[in-house]
């Protein structure tokens, strides 16, 4: 992923929300992000996933300016796990795979691991009656949804994983199992935003952003 000179403002906003970014990211890297609420880590996620408009020539992947990348072909490639982790009311197996038609068991497997999906969480997995999540995981703690969410994103095996916050809900522990397990999956380039400079200790790098600005 190349960024460059990559500057972003919301519309109605006076001021922008990322200024000036330039940066290279190797693929199979591990890069944290970090900054105070506001300083556009989120923003940059938003661009790398087309969920805002980037501007032209200001995104790449590999030399193909992101702007003209096909929307199916783009999310295809990126797992995102966000903080607010989206639950559905259906089984375990359904919230990780997404209702896929076709599984794979190992991958199943492995991702409940990778999530640390155990114990608590396990019977869920396991139980022959397949016992259903609550609408929104109301059923289910707010660290339990997020390694349900977590454990969908490592499922996709998408090349590039993009982490926002998202083991804010997480024991100390349980986080660390997860950080541990991050670099399980080959050659996936990640992208982590973190308040915890704990789950960060194994990235490759550390970017600084206040105001917009990678500092």
């Amino acid at each position: 992923i190349r960024i460059q000179h990559l500057t972003y403002t919301y519309p109605k906003a006076q001021q922008p929300s990322l200024v000036d970014v330039t940066y290279t990211i190797s693929k199979g890297a591990f890069i944290g992000l970090v900054g105070a609420p506001g300083s556009g880590k989120t923003t940059l996620f938003k661009l790398l996933l087309q969920l805002r408009k980037p501007p032209a020539n200001s995104i790449f992947i590999g030399d193909t300016d992101i702007t003209k990348i096909s929307l199916a072909v783009l999310r295809h490639s990126m797992a995102y796990i966000s903080s607010d982790a989206l639950v559905m009311s259906t089984t375990m197996e359904e919230n990780i795979t997404m209702e896929e038609k076709t599984r794979n068991p190992l991958r199943l497997d492995e991702s409940v691991k990778r999530s640390a999906i155990t114990e608590d969480l396990q019977y869920r997995f396991t139980n022959k009656k397949k016992k259903s999540i609550q609408e929104g995981g109301k059923n289910l703690s707010g660290g339990q949804r997020q390694r349900v969410h977590i454990a969908r994103g490592f499922y996709k095996e998408a090349p590039y994983l993009l982490l926002d916050d998202s083991i804010s809900a997480l024991d100390v522990g349980t986080a660390s199992q997860v950080v541990d397990s991050l670099r399980e999956g080959g050659q996936q380039t990640i992208l982590f935003i973190s308040q915890r400079l704990e789950a960060l200790r194994k990235a490759d790098c550390i970017l600084v952003y206040k105001e917009g600005r990678l500092v």
